[in-house]
């Protein structure tokens, strides 16, 4: 089978449950499937109720599909399934490149639908999670409904353009030039025995200019951007911080509102950081469970389960 193994075919790890901010108990298993290059992934799924419908979260990168605030809300009315991207979780052995990350989530997407006989929805965050799950969309409708929480339309959006040129060339000529060892100290968190930090994700072979986070870098400078119509409805929430923490002018906000209506998505705008933790430039929505707590703590969460469930 082309894709990720089934399911049923695949090793899993105890079962967990704990209690969601709104009370309920939920669920959550971790398996490990195979990939199309014979890559491990790791499978996370969490759930109020067996019968819940699917909607699988395509999370961002720093983190490791561990649940934080917006999986524990979805968890109250689907049965939420993720992944480990490459160099997080349990199996750390492989470099996470944009085309991997794209590849592994389409291949959980199919997963899904061939265990459950029906699509699921989808959740995208972030320029990892967000932006790859619309470009899969917008090739094919690969789900019945999708969110999008603070996606990219390009990876190098909200990169400083006069940084671009230079580290293009690096990249192409493979020289640990200074952009880049000032990009990677600021991308990263330091260095400990798992390799270089950046949030739950670790980047080995940490010599300049072969560090894995240099293929992460070559491969988003020739990553697609989403130019295509979504093929599925989609709702996308964009936030007034942006991944560095800087506050989007709001031309820059106009534009990318404009961009993603005029590729078929419902667009709103809220105050909030990048990972909607909270609604400054804190990074709490990236360091730990935080991410989302700004869809619950506005309600938001009631506007995007209204559209999931809209026929």
């Amino acid at each position: 089978m082309r894709g990720l193994r089934s399911l049923i075919a695949t090793i899993a790890l105890p079962a967990l449950l704990y209690l969601n901010s709104f009370g309920a108990e939920i669920g959550s298993k971790s398996y490990f499937a195979q990939a199309r290059d014979k890559t491990q992934i790791e499978i996370k799924s969490y759930s109020t109720k067996k019968e819940n419908p699917s909607i699988i979260y395509a999370t961002f990168l720093g983190n490791n599909g561990d649940r934080n605030s917006i999986i524990d809300a979805l968890a109250e009315k689907y049965n939420v399934v993720t992944f480990a991207p490459r160099n997080s979780g349990v199996l750390t052995n492989q470099s996470i490149t944009i085309n991997n990350y794209v590849s592994d989530l389409e291949d959980t997407i199919k997963m899904v639908e061939k265990e459950t006989k029906q699509k699921p929805y989808g959740f995208g965050m972030s320029g990892l999670g967000g932006y790859a799950l619309a470009l899969l969309t917008s090739k094919e409708p690969m789900v019945k409904r999708a969110v999008l929480a603070a996606p990219m339309l390009d990876l190098l959006e909200q990169a400083p353009k006069d940084k671009i040129p230079w580290a293009t060339k690096e990249l192409e000529k493979e020289i640990p030039g200074w952009i880049l060892r000032l990009a990677c100290a600021c991308a990263c968190e330091g260095m400990d025995g798992g390799g270089m930090k950046f949030g739950l994700q670790r980047f080995y072979d940490t010599k300049p200019g072969n560090s894995q986070i240099y293929d992460l870098f070559r491969n988003a400078l020739k990553a697609d951007k989403i130019e295509k119509p979504l093929k599925v409805p989609t709702k996308v929430i964009l936030a007034k911080i942006d991944f560095f923490g800087d506050d989007l002018r709001k031309e820059e906000i106009k534009r990318l509102k404009s961009a993603w209506e005029n590729l078929g998505a419902e667009t709103t705008v809220m105050q909030s950081n990048h990972w909607f933790g909270c609604n400054d430039d804190e990074e709490v929505g990236f360091k730990g469970k935080e991410a989302g707590k700004m869809f619950i703590d506005t309600g938001e969460i009631k506007e995007i389960f209204r559209f999931l469930e809209s026929k």
